[in-house]
């Protein structure tokens, strides 16, 4: 979708968008979530995991991104939404 904005730059993002029959919020969500999965802290993210999860098996998902967001302050952490479908 990128080439189309590149080459029809004065139409909306929300008309591209439509065209294919989704939302602008799916692109950019999609956008967002393909960003992530490309960067370099992913790794970093699945060793603590696995850390927290060796001395605490049964521990959630919620619990898990608060400990990870406080571990990696200075750096990009995932929201809720896409720390759950990472650790999926």
């Amino acid at each position: 979708m990128s080439v189309l904005r590149e080459e029809f730059p004065k139409q909306w993002m929300d008309t591209l968008c439509r065209l294919f029959g989704y939302s602008r919020q799916a692109y950019y969500q999609y956008v967002s979530e393909n960003e992530f999965r490309d960067n370099a802290i992913t790794p970093l993210i699945f060793d603590a995991v696995c850390n927290y999860r060796k001395d605490a098996p049964r521990i959630g998902a919620i619990k898990l991104h608060y400990l990870i967001s406080n571990l990696f302050k200075d750096e990009q952490v995932p929201g809720s939404d896409a720390f759950f479908i990472l650790m999926r």
